[in-house]
């Protein structure tokens, strides 16, 4: 009898074990839905999408880096000089070099610009892109200017010159 009551016991034991643990990998009803916060990932005033010409681009690349409007003779000489280069992206660079290396063009020196390298990121965006910098684009030109001490101020503004936003409105 007392056999009986043990293993009466252990069997009700093993059954109220084996439903708790049914019980517990019983698939649930209740399920989670994830979802993500809209976010904007494109900062202000970069819609453009107007193709700017190539006396707007000269004209406007001209007042970025000497801070004064082009001649309009001195458009026309170099429109001339680019109509008479098939290549335009290479005829771009070639004006924005020889601006580059114009003693009267207003570019930041070495020590202005590592001066505080935050600062100038945010003028450069705003003198050509005509925006602040998103947090994202400053992180990245501050460790990317960081990282290369020997990158000058006017390869940067060549850069901004030739990216394919400054080439809109």
């Amino acid at each position: 009898m007392q056999v009986f009551k043990v293993r009466t016991y252990k069997l009700i034991c093993f059954l109220c074990l084996g439903a708790w643990i049914a019980g517990g990998c019983k698939p649930q009803d209740d399920h989670y839905v994830y979802g993500l916060n809209q976010v904007e990932v494109e900062g202000e005033g970069t819609e453009k999408t107007q193709l700017k010409s190539m006396s707007q681009y000269i004209a406007v690349l001209h007042t970025n880096i000497f801070q004064e409007a082009i001649n309009p003779a001195e458009l026309q000489e170099i429109e001339e000089a680019i109509a008479s280069i098939g290549d335009k992206s290479l005829a771009k660079r070639m004006v924005i070099g020889s601006f580059m290396r114009n003693p009267a063009a207003n570019v930041p020196t070495m020590e202005e610009m590592r001066e505080d390298i935050n600062a100038f990121i945010q003028e450069a965006y705003v003198r050509f892109l005509i925006r602040q910098p998103t947090q994202a684009e400053l992180i990245f030109m501050s460790n990317f200017i960081e990282a290369r001490p020997q990158l000058e101020p006017h390869i940067i503004y060549t850069t901004f010159a030739l990216s394919d936003e400054y080439q809109f409105y």
